[in-house]
């Protein structure tokens, strides 16, 4: 079976041929269905002012649970970093196109600076330098 998706043009760079597709049906919401991307249409879509790609993935039906004109939620991975150092979202400051993280260091906070990677759908921030493992990263903190 097909799934036929309409990928906005601020995501639809990130896309390639074969990447990973898992979506959920209205029908069944606890359960995640899979396939893969098969081909990523170069025709523009326009709806409501916004441009949309076409792009089909190939789904795995065999329980036959899919039924043709089913509305999916969708999610495509497209890029994984295994053991990545990640922090909550809200501990990022930023100053003068710098990015920052307050430490605790003993009884002391220090502010380091961060270089960051890609962003989680639950709220976390992948770090890429100026971080290491164990560090004690501080949410919030009363500055004087």
């Amino acid at each position: 079976m097909k799934l036929d998706m309409n990928i906005s043009e601020a995501d639809i760079g990130s896309l390639k041929v074969g990447q990973d597709v898992s979506f959920t049906v209205d029908a069944y919401p606890d359960k995640r269905f899979n396939g893969k991307v098969k081909e990523i249409r170069l025709g523009p879509i326009l709806k409501q002012n916004v441009v949309y790609y076409g792009v089909v993935a190939n789904i795995d039906n065999a329980e036959l649970l899919l039924r043709p004109g089913m509305t999916a939620d969708v999610w495509i991975n497209t890029a994984y970093h295994k053991n990545a150092l990640l922090v909550p979202v809200k501990v990022l400051k930023r100053k003068d196109d710098r990015k920052y993280v307050d430490v605790l260091e003993g009884k002391e906070l220090k502010r380091k600076e961060v270089t960051t990677g890609m962003k989680s759908e639950d709220g976390f921030l992948e770090v890429l330098s100026g971080l290491e493992e164990g560090e004690r990263v501080v949410l919030s903190s009363m500055e004087k």
